[in-house]
């Protein structure tokens, strides 16, 4: 992994400034994917398309910030700012968060409230995701929490005529308890490449599994 410039970006309506890593390359190796579509990869990280620069500041999606200034190799420090040293650095939202974004209408268009929703199931999975082996683990996705109506809405969004959208359905479905639902979806023809995910996947609808689970090597 090689880092890039680390960019120096005015939040909206604010004066406060906040650090935006980059990379120049990266790589996948000991990367870790789930059932949900979350993936985590040490030497590729990902970075946040939304944020706010602090718990109560306003929500703005990165790609529309202006860039003030860089920081890295190469870079004259001896003229920085002190204001852009001391910048916090771009962080994910919680669930909430991003729930509260799409509710001031920061969803703008189809391709914002997918990300923001998507972004929102694998943030209440996260609680899964981390647990331990011991104890009861259940689902963050019981009737009439904001996690399960979230999910259900973002169901109503995901076409069945793209192919990974249409495995991200039948995830979701399955994570709701919606079994015969899923398995019709699951059902359609894929990509080769996709065929041992849709097997898998399968294996745990006809188990009647609601919980996310980490993916296993498949052959590429």
């Amino acid at each position: 992994m090689t880092p890039g410039p680390t960019l120096i970006l005015q939040c909206p309506e604010s004066d406060k400034l906040i650090k935006g890593s980059t990379l120049a390359s990266g790589n996948t190796f000991g990367g870790k994917r789930w059932s949900d579509g979350y993936a985590l990869y040490p030497m590729l990280p990902s970075t946040p398309q939304i944020t706010r620069c602090d718990a109560q500041g306003k929500f703005f999606w990165v790609a529309e910030a202006t860039v003030v200034g860089k920081l890295g190799p190469g870079i004259e420090t001896t003229s920085i700012p002190q204001a852009w040293r001391e910048a916090d650095h771009l962080r994910f939202l919680s669930e909430q968060e991003y729930l509260a974004a799409l509710a001031e209408g920061l969803g703008r268009n189809r391709k914002e409230e997918v990300y923001l929703r998507v972004q929102a199931w694998w943030a209440a999975n996260s609680a899964v995701r981390n647990a331990g082996t011991e104890g009861a683990i259940t689902s963050p996705f019981f009737p009439g929490s904001r996690a399960r109506d979230n999910l259900e809405r973002l169901i109503e969004l995901l076409a069945t005529d793209d192919p990974p959208e249409r495995l991200m359905k039948a995830e979701a479905l399955r994570q709701l308890g919606r079994f015969e639902e899923a398995r019709q979806i699951l059902q359609a023809t894929v990509p080769e490449q996709l065929e041992e995910v849709v097997r898998w996947l399968r294996e745990l609808v006809d188990k009647g599994d609601v919980l996310v689970k980490e993916m296993p090597a498949f052959r590429k």
